[in-house]
């Protein structure tokens, strides 16, 4: 999160990424964690409803990014890299999810 938003980094080619380009903004993300997620119950979780776009501004990225180290710092070593060459090349994309009120 950065501020109120959520930010997701995704593959391109992703359900997720395609859908704000279609125009499908409106989604429901689900609070909480219950590990593996295909057996997961997500009915069970409270949610919020947000507005998906794509986020293209290179200092918002850079700050999406380091949050994303900071919260994942085992693993950032690896999907660090890996992010932010996705995002240059235009593999990866990146998601911003406004909450509604």
């Amino acid at each position: 999160m950065l501020g109120a938003d959520v930010f997701v980094c995704t593959a391109s080619r992703s359900w997720r990424a395609q859908a704000p380009l279609k125009g499908l903004v409106r989604t429901k993300l689900w609070v909480g964690d219950l590990g593996v997620w295909k057996s997961a119950d997500y009915e069970s979780l409270p949610t919020v409803v947000a507005e998906a776009r794509i986020e293209t501004d290179e200092k918002v990225l850079e700050l999406a990014l380091q949050q994303f180290g900071y919260k994942y710092s085992r693993e950032w070593g690896k999907w660090g890299p890996r992010f932010s060459r996705g995002l240059a090349d235009g593999s990866r994309t990146m998601l911003r999810y406004g909450l509604s009120a």
